[in-house]
């Protein structure tokens, strides 16, 4: 009987957890931004990218999603610090609650302060300063539900341009 008990207690445990909402406190066209989904680079046959210049690609779109466990990628499944920040927000300076409000909670980020399609176009921007001109940059954005936002990249790169010997105009001298 203690055995069933145990279960149930549990059970009854992660339904509250799962049905806390990480969204209340958000505002009307506020939507959480939950990182990038996945990153393809497609390459033109013979075209080799150093990895410093995919670390330069990459950089601009590893922004920190809503309670990240490896960056941009994997997430916690449990935001402690969302429900913190939307159930034990307190108007008092003092207290318990703020103080537990103080050392758990977590301002969320959303998308208009992440601006995706901006971070797209600076990869683009990116694959042109290294040389790789013609590259495109195109991010789809995954509308998971109504105020979840996530980015899934993908580049296509040509072959990149060097610098040859200088051409020297012919004239009179």
């Amino acid at each position: 009987m203690k055995r069933y008990r145990l279960h149930i207690a549990f059970l009854t445990a992660a339904a509250l957890v799962a049905g806390c909402s990480t969204t209340k406190r958000l505002g009307q066209d506020e939507v959480l931004y939950t990182g990038v989904r996945k990153i393809t680079i497609e390459a033109d046959s013979g075209v080799h990218m150093p990895s410093y210049v995919e670390s330069a690609v990459k950089n601009p779109l590893s922004v920190k999603p809503n309670n990240p466990l490896y960056s941009p990628y994997i997430r916690t499944p449990l935001p402690v610090g969302l429900w913190a920040y939307n159930y034990l927000y307190t108007e008092k300076t003092k207290g318990f609650k703020h103080w537990l409000y103080e050392r758990l909670a977590k301002d969320p980020v959303l998308v208009s302060s992440v601006q995706p399609e901006l971070r797209v176009q600076m990869v683009s921007d990116i694959l042109a300063n290294y040389g790789y001109f013609g590259s495109r940059a195109a991010g789809t954005p995954l509308l998971r539900q109504r105020l979840v936002f996530s980015v899934t990249v993908s580049m296509q790169r040509r072959r990149g341009a060097t610098a040859g010997s200088p051409i020297r105009p012919s004239g009179d001298r």
